[in-house]
């Protein structure tokens, strides 16, 4: 039975959408709605004294679901949706009464935001959690008594973020290098088959603006007779770079 299951969550992953890191991105999405799934039960069963915080609760998770289920945004937000992201987790957490048993989603969140943005951005994040996880320690009342856990736990948040990053960049590495290698395969057939040079040229520009994995435009160019001759191109003139000049 494991066995099957195994093997049907290997079919899934697949024949997810994109490369290994959107479906590294996808999976970590799954944990994350799971851990709002949590929230959500958590504020419904054992909800604040204060009921004043319960429908901004609600209010502030439906809006982090909605946010973390846009990857397109996730990908280029400011520093203020950062600033805006931590306070609704602070929103969400007000809203519960039992807040040790509720702050899985700020770890799991916080796990699936590194996999978005720079080295920089991931740790200006980690420290935007680390003031929403004590704030809402503040907001409870019980940031005194529980302040040795407090301590304890505030390192794990910029090392979750370090974890996930890192890991992000090795998917990310061995993406571009799995597509540079299946350009470089894609090409050798035509390196071979051609006979004349122009044409190996253009199979080489072509190759070129391939593993740019970018806009980009590739001119190669030969010395003939004491000057440079451009031999073949392709792409087209964007801001990127030009591969070969």
């Amino acid at each position: 039975m494991m066995r099957r299951l195994g093997d049907i969550a290997q079919a899934a992953w697949r024949t997810a959408p994109g490369g290994p890191l959107a479906r590294t991105r996808l999976l970590f999405l799954f944990v994350t709605l799971l851990s709002a799934a949590q929230s959500l039960l958590a504020i419904t069963v054992s909800p604040a004294d204060d009921s004043r915080l319960v429908t901004p609760a609600y209010i502030a998770l439906l809006a982090l679901v909605v946010w973390w289920s846009r990857p397109s945004r996730l990908a280029r937000c400011g520093p203020v949706a950062e600033v805006i992201e931590a306070c609704g987790y602070v929103v969400v957490l007000a809203g519960v009464s039992e807040l040790n048993n509720s702050l899985a989603i700020l770890f799991i969140a916080l796990a699936y935001r590194s996999l978005y943005g720079s080295a920089a951005r991931a740790m200006l994040r980690a420290g935007l959690y680390m003031a929403a996880f004590v704030a809402s320690y503040a907001i409870a009342g019980t940031l005194a008594e529980r302040l040795t856990e407090i301590l304890f736990l505030i390192p794990v948040l910029p090392m979750c973020t370090l974890l996930t990053f890192s890991v992000a960049g090795i998917v990310n590495r061995q993406e571009r290098s799995a597509a540079r290698e299946s350009a470089l395969v894609r090409a050798s057939p035509a390196l071979v088959a051609t006979e004349l040079p122009d044409e190996a040229c253009r199979v080489l520009a072509d190759v070129a603006v391939s593993l740019a994995q970018s806009p980009a435009r590739a001119d190669v160019w030969l010395w003939s007779e004491g000057e440079l001759v451009k031999v073949a191109s392709a792409g087209e003139r964007t801001p990127g770079p030009t591969v070969v000049d």
